[in-house]
């Protein structure tokens, strides 16, 4: 199962370079990169060309001019060819087993959406923490937690 990775990027010249560090040491291999330059104006463009260079030569780099964070993630969705699609902030850092994780959760509970805790190292207020409460496999299930097919008031 490929996962793409859809990296967006505008004026992070600061956290390129450890966001795609954590991106390079994956031990989950079949992902699909992708970063879209959003008509940055400082650094980020070249430290993202470098460390394509150095350590990501598998890398699609996009270039636009400054369209905002929406249109950078639809840019690169319009370009993933992957099962499963992850949107990484380029002030994002995740650990090496990141996609691993997630692909075998995905993978072992035939989920189409996979979430995981966030932890905000520098404002630990803003940390996120799911909790598993149920896992629904069959499609009358996945239908039984929405709206879809219903009529009428809820």
């Amino acid at each position: 199962m490929k996962i793409s990775v859809i990296v967006p990027c505008h004026n992070g010249e600061k956290y390129v370079e450890g966001c795609l560090r954590t991106l390079a040491s994956q031990t989950y291999k079949y992902l699909e990169i992708i970063i879209v330059d959003d008509g940055s104006s400082d650094r980020s463009l070249s430290v993202i060309e470098q460390a394509i260079a150095s350590m990501m030569p598998t890398v699609l780099l996009i270039k636009q001019s400054h369209k905002g964070v929406s249109a950078s993630r639809n840019v690169g969705m319009d370009h993933a060819s992957g099962d499963y699609i992850h949107f990484l902030d380029i002030d994002d850092e995740i650990n090496s087993e990141f996609y691993e994780m997630l692909a075998e959760t995905a993978k072992t509970t035939a989920s189409d959406i996979v979430a995981c805790n966030v932890i905000n190292e520098a404002k630990p207020h803003r940390n996120i923490s799911y909790e598993v409460t149920e896992i629904v496999t069959s499609t009358e299930e996945r239908l039984g937690l929405t709206n879809v097919g219903r009529r009428g008031s809820a």
